[in-house]
């Protein structure tokens, strides 16, 4: 199975898909909730990832124009055990400081070294 693919069409890779715990071969909802928090001052990134699955580096990274990327100003929230087998990762980032109010936060997942 390639982990980059998206075997089910559900707009989720496979590598998240088995992060998360979910099936790549049925379509499900996303692992993954993004929201404004604190009054809309920071941007907040969750990702629901399964016990275990600590093959790859999971983190945050802001931009405010989607071509420059950085951890700068990211900050790891915590992750809290969901009892079913998942953990909740955190990120937050604040607002501030993005141009006219555009600001973007991704996942970005790599392979550990």
């Amino acid at each position: 199975m390639d982990l980059l693919s998206d075997t089910d069409f559900d707009g989720i890779l496979s590598l998240i898909e088995y992060l998360s715990g979910t099936d790549p071969a049925i379509p499900n909802g996303s692992p993954l909730s993004a929201e404004l928090g604190n009054g809309g001052a920071d941007l907040r990134l969750e990702l629901r990832q399964r016990i275990g699955a600590d093959e790859v580096d999971v983190t945050a990274e802001r931009s405010g124009t989607l071509m420059d990327w950085n951890r700068a100003g990211v900050e790891y929230w915590g992750r809290e055990n969901n009892g079913d087998g998942t953990s909740t990762l955190r990120f937050r980032t604040p607002a501030d400081g993005f141009v006219a109010g555009a600001g973007f936060l991704r996942l970005s997942v790599s392979e550990k070294e």
